[in-house]
């Protein structure tokens, strides 16, 4: 599956980093989630650590 997404892979990024994501409920997972993939979204291997 990398092959198909590599493409879009920046743009993708891009697009999360600019918009803002406000969680409705108190349960900030998602928000905490989108922060850490953010984070290592230059890292091109295929664990996080």
């Amino acid at each position: 599956m990398w092959r198909y997404f590599k493409v879009g892979r920046g743009e993708l990024f891009r697009i999360l980093a600019k918009l803002r994501w406000v969680a409705n409920s108190q349960d900030k997972s998602f928000e905490r989630a989108l922060a850490f993939v953010l984070a290592y979204c230059r890292r091109h291997t295929d664990w996080f650590t």
